[in-house]
């Protein structure tokens, strides 16, 4: 029996005074952006496409991390989605009351997103 690799994307949220650090499968990406979907309809950022085969290499591997960079820096530059209880959920944030427009789009303003190849690392904390 042929044993499997599987690939995990790590995920750092730096809040500022807080760092959570988790890893995430594709899949799970995918459940993130059909929920998603099921509640924004069509108006949602591009999701890269599943693949037949299990991707392993580099050079396999960094044009899906590039198209899930895209998806989730759009998906922090709106609102609407940043909002949503499946992307807090997914992202491990806690926003609350006091979290209103004005301190969520300073936190979006203030993202400054480095990736490594297989890493997403989100910056939404205060000064």
């Amino acid at each position: 029996m042929h044993g499997s690799s599987v690939t995990f994307f790590n995920f750092v949220v730096d809040k500022g005074d807080e760092v959570q650090k988790f890893e995430k499968r594709f899949s799970e990406c995918h459940q993130l952006y059909e929920s998603l979907k099921k509640s924004h309809g069509n108006n949602i950022p591009p999701f890269p496409a599943k693949s037949l085969f299990t991707l392993k290499t580099y050079e396999q591997l960094n044009p899906r991390r590039q198209k899930l960079e895209f998806f989730f820096q759009n998906i922090l530059k709106r609102l609407d989605l940043l909002r949503d209880k499946e992307v807090v959920k997914f992202l491990r944030i806690e926003l609350t009351e006091q979290d209103g427009v004005t301190n969520l789009l300073k936190m979006i303003a203030k993202m400054n997103c480095t990736f490594g190849v297989r890493d997403f690392v989100f910056n939404i904390g205060n000064e």
